[in-house]
């Protein structure tokens, strides 16, 4: 027993699937309690035109929306 590999994470959902075994599923009604709450959010960017997405290049210390939102309390990034 102690020698046997351990199912793939997939393998043991598909199996407790199967057996009817529901304790690593959210129910219904916690899926659309999840989805209520990030519906909001995404209405309240829809109505919102402002880029709220500050894309960066890879390699890079991030966007410069970063680095202009610290600079209004007086701080900067420490550059490690």
């Amino acid at each position: 027993m102690f020698d046997a590999e351990p199912p793939e994470a997939y393998e043991r959902l598909i199996l407790d699937a199967i057996l009817g075994d529901s304790t690593l599923f959210i129910r219904h009604d916690e899926v659309e309690a999840a989805w209520s709450l990030i519906d909001g959010v995404l209405k309240g960017w829809d109505a919102d035109k402002r880029t709220h997405i500050h894309p960066y290049r890879a390699g890079t210390w991030g966007p410069y929306a970063a680095d202009e939102f610290i600079a209004k309390d007086g701080r900067k990034w420490a550059r490690l």
